[in-house]
């Protein structure tokens, strides 16, 4: 609420904030939810239509959700992902990797890459407009030579690191731990006098390369009757809330406490599992009783059981064992201080 306020309540200052101060993190599915990444400065098409649907509703804007398929060129998708521009499957594959429903299509000779996606519809004055904070436009900085900036060279450095150890074809053996050390503290001052030299006010994209996004005006009001990327001919859905199927959850079982969050609405909470005076595990999320065990013999163990569902993904199940002896009170503690997703997508960043 008071963000919304601290943003006058203006549509388009909203839509501002959103897209200039939340990364894009491609998944699928409600995952952090707005609240998650607010937190975390990071959020998918879902979690970022979700925060901004939150604001736009507080300042009184009747706002839902849409559903859709997009489609995009190599270049298209490569300016927002930060894939090879000219490599369609470079953006399909990025995307799939992190688990979001997409496929390659050939349009009259020209490839293109269609995936699902979540943006906002806002009533504006009696007009429906959509917004997709997530849809960002980026600069890149390109990363300097480090080998140059450190003085590295491979040859020299495995050489010296080499010197009087035993190397065979399946392990090694006493390696110069002094000439690797020596080595990193020069190659180490090389770089911070290459630093101070050349870009005394070097952030880490400076060095390492990275992408800015391009920060929106609100001063140039977005007004959009669909959105520009969305497939030809396909239907779009409305929702006023993201439907339960599209949210991932986390499911926790510990003796007769079998419950269910989603993963959402445990965004920047802690989540605990404690033993009371009776013996009893209780179920705690934020402080607030959630679920009650039954009593635990002393000296004895119990497993926890999570198991998390991601939307149109594979289900996962790992057992964690309570090895805490009973005869003292025992503490279980979950904490979630951020946003809790227990699987992490793994995916590379192509460098450009």
């Amino acid at each position: 609420m008071e963000l919304s306020r601290a943003l006058k309540g203006n549509v388009d200052l909203i839509y501002e904030w959103v897209y200039n101060n939340i990364e894009n993190l491609p998944s699928y599915g409600s995952q952090k939810g707005g609240l998650g990444a607010t937190i975390d400065g990071f959020g998918n098409s879902f979690d970022q239509a979700d925060l901004m649907i939150q604001l736009l509703r507080q300042a009184g804007y009747t706002a839902d959700y849409q559903f859709g398929t997009l489609r995009m060129t190599a270049a298209q998708a490569g300016a927002w992902l930060g894939t090879d521009p000219t490599n369609i499957w470079a953006a399909n594959n990025y995307l799939a990797n992190s688990g979001v429903p997409t496929s390659v299509v050939n349009i009259s000779g020209t490839d293109g890459v269609e995936f699902s996606h979540c943006w906002v519809l806002c009533n504006i004055g009696g007009t429906n407009f959509v917004f997709d904070a997530s849809q960002k436009t980026y600069t890149t900085k390109t990363k300097i030579n480090l080998a140059t900036a450190m003085g590295y060279n491979a040859s020299t450095f495995i050489t010296r690191a080499k010197t009087g150890a035993t190397v065979n074809a399946d392990y090694v053996k006493d390696m110069n731990r002094t000439n690797i050390r020596a080595d990193l503290a020069i190659m180490t001052a090389n770089l911070v006098t290459w630093i101070k030299t050349n870009n005394h006010a070097a952030a880490m994209d400076d060095v390492l390369g990275g992408r800015n996004i391009i920060q929106n005006n609100a001063a140039t009001p977005l007004r959009q009757a669909n959105h520009p990327f969305k497939k030809s001919g396909s239907t779009v859905t409305t929702w006023t809330s993201i439907p339960q199927a599209y949210k991932a959850t986390m499911h926790i079982v510990y003796d007769t406490i079998d419950t269910t969050f989603n993963s959402h609405d445990l965004a920047g909470k802690r989540l605990t599992l404690t033993f009371n005076g009776s013996r009893q595990g209780e179920l705690r999320l934020d402080g607030t009783l959630i679920a009650t065990s039954s009593v635990q013999g002393v000296g004895t163990w119990n497993s926890v059981l999570f198991d998390i569902v991601h939307p149109l993904c594979q289900r996962l199940c790992q057992p964690v064992r309570l090895a805490e002896s009973l005869g003292r009170k025992a503490l279980f503690a979950l904490q979630l201080l951020g946003q809790l997703v227990a699987e992490r997508y793994c995916y590379s960043r192509q460098e450009n």
